[in-house]
Protein backbone atom coordinates (compact mmCIF):
# COMPACT_ATOMS: atom_id res chain seq x y z
CA UNK A 1 0.00 0.00 0.00
CA UNK A 2 1.31 3.45 -0.84
CA UNK A 3 1.67 6.31 1.60
CA UNK A 4 -1.51 7.78 0.17
CA UNK A 5 -4.48 7.71 2.54
CA UNK A 6 -7.11 5.16 1.54
CA UNK A 7 -10.58 4.83 3.02
CA UNK A 8 -12.25 1.48 2.48
CA UNK A 9 -13.87 -1.45 4.26
CA UNK A 10 -11.99 -3.32 6.95
CA UNK A 11 -9.43 -5.85 5.67
CA UNK A 12 -8.91 -8.83 8.00
CA UNK A 13 -5.19 -8.86 7.11
CA UNK A 14 -4.87 -5.73 9.26
CA UNK A 15 -6.38 -7.18 12.44
CA UNK A 16 -3.30 -6.45 14.61
CA UNK A 17 -3.26 -2.87 13.37
CA UNK A 18 -6.98 -2.57 14.12
CA UNK A 19 -6.42 -3.78 17.71
CA UNK A 20 -3.54 -1.34 18.14
CA UNK A 21 -5.73 1.54 16.97
CA UNK A 22 -8.53 0.78 19.45
CA UNK A 23 -6.09 0.21 22.29
CA UNK A 24 -4.14 3.37 21.53
CA UNK A 25 -7.28 5.52 21.44
CA UNK A 26 -9.26 4.01 24.32
CA UNK A 27 -6.91 1.86 26.39
CA UNK A 28 -8.33 -1.68 26.39
CA UNK A 29 -8.71 -2.88 29.98
CA UNK A 30 -9.39 -6.54 29.14
CA UNK A 31 -6.52 -9.01 29.72
CA UNK A 32 -6.88 -10.41 26.20
CA UNK A 33 -7.08 -7.49 23.79
CA UNK A 34 -7.18 -9.56 20.62
CA UNK A 35 -10.01 -11.81 21.81
CA UNK A 36 -12.00 -8.84 23.08
CA UNK A 37 -11.80 -7.01 19.75
CA UNK A 38 -12.69 -10.17 17.85
CA UNK A 39 -15.69 -10.72 20.15
CA UNK A 40 -16.87 -7.12 19.99
CA UNK A 41 -16.47 -6.31 16.30
CA UNK A 42 -16.59 -9.62 14.49
CA UNK A 43 -18.37 -12.36 16.49
CA UNK A 44 -21.76 -10.83 17.39
CA UNK A 45 -24.91 -12.80 16.41
CA UNK A 46 -25.50 -10.64 13.30
CA UNK A 47 -21.84 -10.32 12.33
CA UNK A 48 -22.43 -10.87 8.63
CA UNK A 49 -24.16 -7.47 8.52
CA UNK A 50 -21.49 -5.51 10.41
CA UNK A 51 -20.15 -2.42 8.64
CA UNK A 52 -16.57 -1.35 9.39
CA UNK A 53 -14.76 1.33 7.38
CA UNK A 54 -11.09 2.12 8.00
CA UNK A 55 -8.51 4.71 7.03
CA UNK A 56 -5.26 3.12 5.82
CA UNK A 57 -1.87 4.81 5.66
CA UNK A 58 1.51 3.14 5.04
CA UNK A 59 0.27 -0.40 5.65
CA UNK A 60 -1.53 0.35 8.88
CA UNK A 61 -5.00 1.34 10.00
CA UNK A 62 -5.01 4.87 11.41
CA UNK A 63 -8.76 5.31 11.86
CA UNK A 64 -11.97 3.31 11.94
CA UNK A 65 -15.73 3.87 11.99
CA UNK A 66 -17.93 0.87 12.83
CA UNK A 67 -21.60 0.02 13.01
CA UNK A 68 -22.26 -3.35 14.66
CA UNK A 69 -25.44 -5.03 13.51
CA UNK A 70 -28.07 -5.82 16.13
CA UNK A 71 -31.82 -6.25 16.31
CA UNK A 72 -34.40 -4.38 18.34
CA UNK A 73 -37.82 -5.47 19.50
CA UNK A 74 -41.00 -3.41 19.66
CA UNK A 75 -44.44 -4.93 20.32
CA UNK A 76 -43.03 -8.34 19.38
CA UNK A 77 -41.77 -6.98 16.06
CA UNK A 78 -38.08 -7.50 15.28
CA UNK A 79 -36.40 -4.47 13.74
CA UNK A 80 -32.90 -4.57 12.29
CA UNK A 81 -30.51 -1.80 13.24
CA UNK A 82 -26.98 -0.93 14.30
CA UNK A 83 -24.89 0.23 17.25
CA UNK A 84 -22.15 2.75 16.48
CA UNK A 85 -18.87 1.50 17.98
CA UNK A 86 -15.67 3.24 19.08
CA UNK A 87 -15.04 5.52 16.11
CA UNK A 88 -11.48 6.82 16.41
CA UNK A 89 -8.38 8.15 14.65
CA UNK A 90 -4.74 8.03 15.78
CA UNK A 91 -3.60 11.34 17.26
CA UNK A 92 -1.24 12.27 14.40
CA UNK A 93 -4.05 11.93 11.85
CA UNK A 94 -6.79 13.89 13.60
CA UNK A 95 -8.17 17.14 12.20
CA UNK A 96 -8.08 15.83 8.63
CA UNK A 97 -11.78 15.01 8.33
CA UNK A 98 -11.24 11.23 8.39
CA UNK A 99 -14.21 10.53 10.68
CA UNK A 100 -16.55 12.40 8.31
CA UNK A 101 -15.14 10.60 5.27
CA UNK A 102 -15.40 7.17 6.88
CA UNK A 103 -18.92 7.80 8.21
CA UNK A 104 -20.09 8.98 4.78
CA UNK A 105 -18.82 5.79 3.15
CA UNK A 106 -20.26 3.60 5.90
CA UNK A 107 -23.73 5.13 5.97
CA UNK A 108 -23.99 4.86 2.21
CA UNK A 109 -23.94 1.09 2.81
CA UNK A 110 -26.41 0.98 5.71
CA UNK A 111 -29.20 3.21 4.43
CA UNK A 112 -31.46 0.18 4.22
CA UNK A 113 -31.29 -0.02 8.02
CA UNK A 114 -33.88 1.78 10.10
CA UNK A 115 -31.49 3.47 12.51
CA UNK A 116 -28.24 3.32 14.46
CA UNK A 117 -27.89 3.97 18.16
CA UNK A 118 -24.77 5.03 20.00
CA UNK A 119 -23.35 5.95 23.37
CA UNK A 120 -21.10 8.95 23.70
CA UNK A 121 -19.35 11.13 26.26
CA UNK A 122 -19.63 14.94 26.30
CA UNK A 123 -16.71 15.36 23.90
CA UNK A 124 -18.26 12.91 21.45
CA UNK A 125 -21.61 14.71 21.64
CA UNK A 126 -19.90 17.98 20.71
CA UNK A 127 -18.34 16.28 17.69
CA UNK A 128 -21.72 14.85 16.65
CA UNK A 129 -23.43 18.23 16.94
CA UNK A 130 -20.77 20.26 15.15
CA UNK A 131 -19.80 17.89 12.35
CA UNK A 132 -21.74 17.80 9.12
CA UNK A 133 -23.08 14.49 7.89
CA UNK A 134 -23.21 12.59 11.18
CA UNK A 135 -26.90 13.23 11.79
CA UNK A 136 -26.87 11.90 15.36
CA UNK A 137 -29.50 13.14 17.79
CA UNK A 138 -29.02 13.13 21.55
CA UNK A 139 -31.97 11.25 23.06
CA UNK A 140 -30.96 11.69 26.69
CA UNK A 141 -28.29 11.31 29.34
CA UNK A 142 -27.93 8.11 31.34
CA UNK A 143 -28.59 8.46 35.07
CA UNK A 144 -27.00 6.42 37.87
CA UNK A 145 -28.71 5.22 41.07
CA UNK A 146 -27.62 3.25 44.12
CA UNK A 147 -29.60 1.33 46.74
CA UNK A 148 -28.31 -0.11 50.06
CA UNK A 149 -28.84 -3.87 50.34
CA UNK A 150 -29.66 -3.82 54.08
CA UNK A 151 -33.14 -3.23 55.59
CA UNK A 152 -34.78 -5.67 53.23
CA UNK A 153 -38.44 -5.85 54.27
CA UNK A 154 -39.95 -6.86 50.93
CA UNK A 155 -41.24 -10.32 50.17
CA UNK A 156 -38.80 -11.78 47.69
CA UNK A 157 -38.58 -14.28 44.85
CA UNK A 158 -36.08 -17.10 44.53
CA UNK A 159 -33.02 -16.98 42.34
CA UNK A 160 -30.39 -19.22 40.83
CA UNK A 161 -26.97 -18.32 39.45
CA UNK A 162 -26.48 -19.57 35.90
CA UNK A 163 -22.96 -20.83 35.20
CA UNK A 164 -23.66 -22.60 31.91
CA UNK A 165 -25.41 -20.94 28.97
CA UNK A 166 -27.12 -24.25 28.13
CA UNK A 167 -29.24 -23.82 31.27
CA UNK A 168 -31.01 -20.95 29.48
CA UNK A 169 -31.93 -22.83 26.32
CA UNK A 170 -35.45 -23.59 27.51
CA UNK A 171 -36.15 -20.03 28.67
CA UNK A 172 -38.69 -18.20 26.52
CA UNK A 173 -37.20 -14.71 26.43
CA UNK A 174 -40.24 -13.49 24.49
CA UNK A 175 -42.25 -13.86 27.70
CA UNK A 176 -40.98 -10.54 28.93
CA UNK A 177 -44.07 -8.75 27.64
CA UNK A 178 -43.70 -6.06 30.26
CA UNK A 179 -41.34 -4.33 27.86
CA UNK A 180 -43.38 -4.89 24.71
CA UNK A 181 -44.61 -1.29 24.46
CA UNK A 182 -41.04 0.01 24.48
CA UNK A 183 -38.22 -0.18 21.99
CA UNK A 184 -35.19 -2.10 23.26
CA UNK A 185 -32.38 -4.36 22.14
CA UNK A 186 -33.67 -7.82 21.32
CA UNK A 187 -32.16 -9.80 24.20
CA UNK A 188 -32.90 -13.26 22.87
CA UNK A 189 -30.89 -16.38 23.69
CA UNK A 190 -28.22 -15.72 21.05
CA UNK A 191 -27.70 -12.14 22.22
CA UNK A 192 -27.53 -13.15 25.90
CA UNK A 193 -25.01 -15.88 25.07
CA UNK A 194 -22.78 -13.50 23.12
CA UNK A 195 -23.11 -10.48 25.40
CA UNK A 196 -22.62 -12.10 28.81
CA UNK A 197 -21.19 -15.59 28.35
CA UNK A 198 -18.90 -15.35 25.30
CA UNK A 199 -17.14 -12.09 26.20
CA UNK A 200 -13.50 -12.81 27.17
CA UNK A 201 -12.78 -12.31 30.90
CA UNK A 202 -16.24 -10.85 31.44
CA UNK A 203 -16.81 -11.68 35.16
CA UNK A 204 -20.57 -11.19 34.80
CA UNK A 205 -22.94 -12.98 37.19
CA UNK A 206 -26.22 -14.08 35.60
CA UNK A 207 -29.20 -14.93 37.85
CA UNK A 208 -32.58 -16.37 36.92
CA UNK A 209 -35.44 -15.21 39.14
CA UNK A 210 -38.41 -17.53 39.76
CA UNK A 211 -41.44 -17.90 42.01
CA UNK A 212 -42.75 -20.60 44.38
CA UNK A 213 -44.06 -22.62 41.43
CA UNK A 214 -40.65 -22.55 39.72
CA UNK A 215 -42.03 -20.19 37.09
CA UNK A 216 -39.43 -17.86 35.58
CA UNK A 217 -40.10 -14.26 36.58
CA UNK A 218 -37.06 -12.64 34.97
CA UNK A 219 -33.31 -12.36 35.14
CA UNK A 220 -30.62 -9.98 36.29
CA UNK A 221 -26.98 -9.61 35.24
CA UNK A 222 -24.56 -8.29 37.85
CA UNK A 223 -20.96 -7.20 37.79
CA UNK A 224 -19.67 -7.32 41.37
CA UNK A 225 -16.85 -4.93 42.26
CA UNK A 226 -15.62 -3.42 45.54
CA UNK A 227 -18.85 -3.70 47.51
CA UNK A 228 -21.08 -2.67 44.60
CA UNK A 229 -23.45 -4.87 42.65
CA UNK A 230 -23.57 -3.18 39.27
CA UNK A 231 -26.77 -4.17 37.47
CA UNK A 232 -25.90 -4.48 33.78
CA UNK A 233 -29.12 -6.03 32.56
CA UNK A 234 -32.53 -6.57 34.08
CA UNK A 235 -35.65 -8.09 32.57
CA UNK A 236 -38.96 -9.07 34.18
CA UNK A 237 -42.37 -10.14 33.00
CA UNK A 238 -44.77 -7.90 34.96
CA UNK A 239 -44.49 -4.39 36.38
CA UNK A 240 -46.36 -5.54 39.49
CA UNK A 241 -43.35 -7.70 40.39
CA UNK A 242 -40.99 -4.74 40.84
CA UNK A 243 -41.10 -4.37 44.65
CA UNK A 244 -40.71 -8.07 45.24
CA UNK A 245 -37.87 -8.29 42.72
CA UNK A 246 -36.05 -5.37 44.34
CA UNK A 247 -36.00 -7.45 47.52
CA UNK A 248 -34.62 -10.35 45.53
CA UNK A 249 -31.85 -8.19 44.07
CA UNK A 250 -30.95 -7.10 47.60
CA UNK A 251 -30.75 -10.74 48.68
CA UNK A 252 -28.41 -11.54 45.80
CA UNK A 253 -26.26 -8.60 46.84
CA UNK A 254 -26.16 -9.64 50.50
CA UNK A 255 -25.17 -13.21 49.58
CA UNK A 256 -22.28 -11.82 47.51
CA UNK A 257 -21.14 -9.40 50.26
CA UNK A 258 -22.46 -6.39 48.38
CA UNK A 259 -23.42 -3.24 50.29
CA UNK A 260 -25.01 -1.28 47.45
CA UNK A 261 -26.85 -2.04 44.22
CA UNK A 262 -25.98 0.32 41.37
CA UNK A 263 -27.77 0.78 38.06
CA UNK A 264 -27.38 3.21 35.17
CA UNK A 265 -30.30 3.79 32.83
CA UNK A 266 -31.89 6.21 30.38
CA UNK A 267 -34.29 7.87 32.80
CA UNK A 268 -37.96 8.05 31.78
CA UNK A 269 -41.43 7.36 33.18
CA UNK A 270 -40.93 3.60 32.83
CA UNK A 271 -38.41 3.54 35.68
CA UNK A 272 -40.31 5.70 38.19
CA UNK A 273 -41.69 2.84 40.30
CA UNK A 274 -38.42 0.95 40.16
CA UNK A 275 -36.35 3.67 41.79
CA UNK A 276 -38.34 4.24 44.95
CA UNK A 277 -35.71 4.02 47.70
CA UNK A 278 -32.79 4.46 45.31
CA UNK A 279 -30.42 7.42 45.55
CA UNK A 280 -29.39 9.35 42.46
CA UNK A 281 -25.62 9.81 42.10
CA UNK A 282 -23.59 12.05 39.84
CA UNK A 283 -20.84 10.52 37.74
CA UNK A 284 -17.69 12.37 36.68
CA UNK A 285 -18.18 11.42 33.05
CA UNK A 286 -21.67 11.54 31.59
CA UNK A 287 -22.84 9.02 29.01
CA UNK A 288 -25.32 10.12 26.37
CA UNK A 289 -27.65 7.90 24.36
CA UNK A 290 -27.75 8.98 20.71
CA UNK A 291 -29.58 7.95 17.57
CA UNK A 292 -29.01 8.30 13.84
CA UNK A 293 -32.22 7.83 11.87
CA UNK A 294 -31.67 6.59 8.32
CA UNK A 295 -35.24 6.17 7.14
CA UNK A 296 -38.59 7.47 8.29
CA UNK A 297 -39.81 5.18 11.07
CA UNK A 298 -43.56 5.58 11.65
CA UNK A 299 -44.22 2.90 14.26
CA UNK A 300 -42.70 4.76 17.19
CA UNK A 301 -40.97 8.07 17.86
CA UNK A 302 -37.37 6.89 18.28
CA UNK A 303 -36.18 10.37 19.27
CA UNK A 304 -38.37 10.33 22.41
CA UNK A 305 -36.60 8.83 25.44
CA UNK A 306 -39.99 7.77 26.84
CA UNK A 307 -40.13 5.07 24.18
CA UNK A 308 -36.82 3.39 25.05
CA UNK A 309 -35.56 0.88 27.60
CA UNK A 310 -31.80 1.46 27.83
CA UNK A 311 -29.49 0.04 30.51
CA UNK A 312 -25.75 -0.22 31.18
CA UNK A 313 -25.58 -3.62 29.48
CA UNK A 314 -26.56 -2.05 26.17
CA UNK A 315 -23.19 -0.27 26.09
CA UNK A 316 -20.70 -2.64 24.49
Amino acid sequence: MSNKMEIKEYDSNFFDSFVYLIDNCFGIKNNDKNKLIKWKFFDNPNNEKNKIVCSYYEDKIVGQYSNISTSFIYQENIINGYICQDMCVLKDFRGKGLISKMSSKLYFDVLESTFSIGFSNEQGVKVDKNSKGYGYNVIGKLTSYILPTFLNFNKTYFYKKIENINDLKNINFNEFGYFSEYLKINSDFNYIKWRYFDKPNSNYSFFLIYDEKQKNIGYVVFYFKKGFGNIYDFNIIKETDIKRIIGTLKNIGIENKIFFLRIQILKNNFWKNFFKGFFKINKRENIYFTNKNHNIFNKIDILNKENWIIKTGDIL
